[in-house]
């Protein structure tokens, strides 16, 4: 295509009505550079008592940064299953990083870095929440187990993208980095991790997984 406005959904969504005008509308504005929606989430089984709201945006749903369209802000992001760019600042920013992508089990996304590089080349990053659509969640991600691995997925992306962001970018970004790692100090709680039992203590080992993959990737110990 040669619109200078690019569109990106995931394949397991159901738009709804005035889904595309409202995600390209913020386009009107010339210095906006990327609009991200909002994704609704439809269960295959019923939302599990444990599964509470710090940890659903983890699916990709329910941003709920506001209910009107604005710029985002700090410490929000933009969800890569209901998003679009402009050509010309995608471009500039370089495209997606093919070494952050996803393949096969390995949950790393590089979508995060181009609307940084974006936003630092002074592009707007808008949420649009009447851009909506229903995002498919299966079964089998609704598990601990599979919150575990995408909390520890998180954790190696976020060491990769330091990385990326050190050898590719030769630019003044802030590394992103946690002072004080929370990792599990127990064969017990290395056990718990593994099986992805969700007890009393889930949020604890959801931090642990994060760290723990950022601690592995940043010692070499991970290769992706």
């Amino acid at each position: 295509t040669n619109s200078d406005i690019i569109v990106y959904i995931d394949d397991d969504v159901q738009v709804r009505p005035r889904w595309l005008e409202n995600l390209v509308e913020p386009f009107s504005d010339p210095g906006v550079a990327v609009v991200g929606g909002e994704l609704v989430p439809v269960w295959a089984v019923p939302r599990p008592a444990w599964l509470t709201d710090t940890w659903v945006r983890n699916y990709s749903v329910e941003l709920k940064w506001s209910n009107y369209t604005r710029e985002i802000r700090t410490g929000e992001w933009l969800c890569e299953g209901n998003i679009a760019f402009r050509r010309s600042a995608l471009v500039a920013a370089g495209g997606f990083p093919r070494n952050l992508g996803r393949v096969g089990p390995v949950l790393l996304s590089g979508d995060g870095i181009v609307i940084e590089a974006i936003q630092a080349a002074g592009g707007g990053a808008v949420f649009a929440p009447d851009s909506i659509v229903d995002h498919w969640i299966p079964e089998e991600r609704i598990t601990p187990k599979w919150l575990l691995a995408r909390l520890f997925w998180q954790g190696v992306t976020m060491s990769a993208v330091n990385r990326y962001r050190v050898k590719s970018l030769h630019d003044n970004y802030v590394l992103q980095q946690w002072d004080d790692l929370r990792l599990p100090t127990s064969h017990k709680r290395c056990e718990l991790l593994l099986n992805g039992q969700a007890d009393h203590q889930f949020a604890e080992l959801l931090h642990e997984a994060a760290h723990m993959g950022y601690a592995l990737h940043s010692a070499g110990l991970i290769s992706v």
